[in-house]
């Protein structure tokens, strides 16, 4: 059951967002194809946008691509931006559950920078990629132009479209519910006497036809990711085990009745997969930052910064405990020592 866990998450999207924010290392595992698959007008299909423009909005970007794709009879039935999808293994887990629930078959990744734009149509299996078939893939020297070529090569193949009923309007998520139970601002007291699993990020798999030398890139930055973890461990004073992630009723059969996970998108997004209260107006979230000698200060980030975000979850009933303060930071080490150290404060 384990291995089976683990498994099911491909090593196409398999990354956290805090080891690969943008799509170029999974442009590099694609099996590339210079045809299109002829279903892609007979079937639904999800845009994962990744747009790393600075002043671009992706949600108008998304408005535009509805748009062009929509003429050309692709249904896209929904769009989320690749950095919220890439926020973490269950974040993932219930945006396929989701693909799955809307007999999605394809995914359209769109990666977006200041010098091109990377475009591939990707095989989904159940709401995840499927690796062994090839995915249809093109470059633009702009979102229109990748655009284009999608649509010539569309006409080039003439292939058939019965997708008749798309919607004039483009159906953006940038809120998924990670978690079943309740939202709770503390710590649970029993972290003092309970072995709490912290999750490790797991190292890529690399699969036949996957660049090695990318493969091992991403390891590297993996291996240090982990390293901060532990060493934020360094002086916890309770007792707790590094574990891989799994399923909260795998962990629970363990014994372990909390797991310690994180989240890394931008602090908006995080706020709302925590089901944290949320004020549409703000601009900036301000983090509380514990000082060793007991004292606190304030760091400011924008809300669409990227930042890290640490909580614990119940195994049995799943609810999480985010903490008393919200001490996200964009630095894994920080974010974690930030958490731990409000736990501890509270708790002793």
């Amino acid at each position: 059951m384990l291995k089976r866990f683990l498994l099911s998450l491909p090593v196409l999207f398999s990354l956290q967002v805090s080891v690969s924010q943008s799509t170029e290392y999974e442009f590099d595992l694609i099996q590339k194809d210079i045809d299109l698959p002829p279903e892609i007008t007979t079937s639904r299909s999800v845009v994962l946008l990744s747009n790393s423009m600075e002043g671009s909005d992706w949600k108008a970007n998304a408005v535009s691509i509805h748009k062009q794709l929509r003429r050309m009879g692709i249904d896209a039935v929904v769009y989320v931006h690749y950095q919220d999808y890439q926020a973490g293994p269950y974040v993932r887990a219930k945006f396929q559950s989701h693909f799955r629930t809307r007999n999605i078959r394809y995914a359209i990744l769109i990666g977006i920078d200041s010098r091109i734009v990377k475009l591939a149509v990707i095989p989904l299996k159940s709401g995840e990629p499927d690796l062994d078939q090839k995915s249809w893939y093109s470059e633009g020297t702009s979102l229109n132009d990748a655009i284009l070529k999608l649509a010539v090569q569309l006409r080039r193949m003439d292939i058939p479209n019965t997708n008749f009923l798309i919607s004039e309007h483009p159906e953006i998520i940038d809120d998924i519910r990670i978690f079943t139970g309740t939202h709770y601002p503390n710590y649970p007291g029993r972290v003092i006497r309970s072995r709490i699993a912290v999750a490790q990020i797991p190292p890529v798999i690399r699969e036949e036809n996957a660049d090695e030398e990318a493969v091992l890139a991403v390891n590297r930055k993996i291996d240090r990711l982990n390293d901060q973890i532990k060493l934020a461990f360094e002086n916890y004073p309770y007792e707790f085990e590094f574990v891989d992630d799994q399923e909260d009723e795998l962990l629970f059969n363990q014994r372990y009745q909390y797991v310690l996970r994180f989240v890394n998108t931008s602090g908006r997004t995080i706020k709302k997969l925590l089901d944290y209260k949320v004020d549409d107006t703000e601009t900036d979230f301000i983090s509380i930052v514990p000082l060793p000698d007991g004292r606190r200060t304030l760091k400011t980030y924008h809300v669409d910064d990227p930042v890290y975000k640490f909580y614990i979850q119940q195994t049995a009933r799943h609810d999480v405990h985010v903490g008393r303060y919200w001490d996200a930071d964009e630095d894994i080490y920080v974010a974690l020592s930030n958490f731990l150290l409000h736990l501890q404060d509270q708790l002793k």
